[in-house]
């Protein structure tokens, strides 16, 4: 069963805002994304818009929102100048809208594939990031490369860290850490290794390759950390 964090929401009502403010007529996925820089520029303690959460959901919403910030910083991502530099390149398209607005169709599918993506527990702001920096979204693109900030990194790190808190809630093996160890030891023996994702409706396949010279290995499956394992017994 999927349900939305607390978390989420609050992202959720934070990109509303956003695309309010621009004047937008229905949540963008470039509005998501406004979304989830701004939350993490925030003092959640000092907002009177979640000061009714309880001290727990309150905990949760600062610990998810953690795990984004981290994401960014990794990646080498300051989160206000490139959020100001997109809502500059996103410009308004008209008077201020107070009417909370609807998500768009191409909203509802970044959400879709964020469910596929974590196929059952709770959504969070971290795989909703995952999936935002892969669907190339014009402005974001343009904004990441008018100021030298690599997309490509921001989707592994934040995909690697949303595997990890998947894991870290159910207990299972953590495929950040193997997939570190298992990629570091692979690239030591001369090995490229990568891997990719397909969604397919409500659900998403991993790819897992690894080549050296004319040899070749892949490995598709619904689940990353199998991938992961398989390749390496295939490899090894």
């Amino acid at each position: 069963m999927i349900n939305h964090h607390a978390s989420l929401v609050f992202v959720w009502n934070v990109a509303d805002f956003e695309a309010r403010n621009l004047g937008a007529k229905s949540i963008e996925p470039v509005h998501l994304f406004l979304g989830i820089l701004k939350s993490v520029d925030f003092d959640i303690l000092r907002l009177k818009e979640i000061q009714i959460l309880s001290p727990g959901i309150l905990a949760e919403v600062q610990n998810d929102l953690s795990d984004v910030r981290l994401a960014f910083k990794n990646a080498g991502i300051e989160t206000t100048p490139i959020r100001r530099r997109i809502r500059k390149t996103s410009g308004k398209s008209g008077q201020d809208n107070k009417v909370r607005l609807r998500r768009s169709s191409r909203s509802r599918a970044v959400f879709a594939a964020t469910e596929a993506f974590v196929k059952s527990g709770s959504v969070k702001p971290i795989h909703l990031l995952s999936i935002l920096a892969e669907m190339n979204i014009p402005r974001i693109a343009q904004a990441f490369q008018d100021s030298c900030l690599d997309m490509q990194l921001l989707l592994h790190i934040s995909t690697m860290k949303a595997l990890s808190v998947m894991t870290r809630l159910d207990g299972q093996s953590d495929n950040e850490g193997t997939w570190a160890n298992v990629s570091v030891r692979l690239r030591q023996e001369g090995w490229k290794i990568g891997w990719s994702r397909l969604f397919t409706g409500n659900t998403i396949t991993w790819k897992i390759d690894a080549s050296k010279g004319k040899v070749q290995h892949i490995v598709q499956t619904d689940d990353f950390l199998s991938a992961i394992l398989k390749l390496e017994s295939e490899v090894a």
